[in-house]
C-alpha cells in the first residue's frame, strides 16, 4: 500500500503534504482490518498508518473482496 500511496501521489502531482489514510468502504482503518500489524503505530493522537501500509499489499486487501478508499 506504501508503493500506492506514492503512485497517487506522483500521478495527481501532490506534495505529500496532507495526511492520507486508507480504509475499508465502511470505515474500517487498517489497524483494524489487519489487527496482525497493529501494534506497528505508534501512541500519538493522530495515528500514523504509513508502517503498516509498508507491511500490508493490495493482495492482501482484494484477496479479500475489500474496497479500499484513499
Amino acid at each position: 500500500l506504501w508503493d500506492l500511496h506514492n503512485v497517487i501521489q506522483k500521478l495527481f502531482c501532490w506534495h505529500d503534504y496532507h495526511l492520507h489514510k486508507f480504509q475499508s468502504a465502511d470505515d474500517m482503518p487498517l489497524d483494524i482490518m489487519f489487527p496482525e500489524h497493529s501494534s506497528l503505530l505508534s501512541d500519538d493522537d493522530i495515528p500514523d498508518t504509513s508502517q503498516i501500509e509498508k507491511k500490508v499489499f493490495l493482495s492482501d486487501v482484494f484477496s479479500e473482496g475489500k474496497i479500499l478508499r484513499y
